[in-house]
């Protein structure tokens, strides 16, 4: 479970402290980024744009 009481967990937190500081994330759901965003990371993307790149990449992967 990522979010708990519409607030990353503890393993969550460490991992985006420790691999994406300073990097800009897309993020598909909209409460989990919000969360995200709030607390943890300055730059942060949820758009339509972004929901569609992501699922056409899953699409891409899926189809490999």
């Amino acid at each position: 479970m990522l979010l708990i009481n519409s607030k990353p967990n503890k393993g969550l937190r460490k991992f985006l402290k420790a691999h994406c500081d300073g990097e800009t994330l897309v993020v598909a759901d909209s409460k989990l980024g919000n969360a995200i965003k709030e607390k943890l990371v300055s730059s942060l993307l949820m758009s339509i744009q972004q929901l569609y790149l992501i699922c056409s990449c899953m699409f891409a992967n899926r189809n490999k």
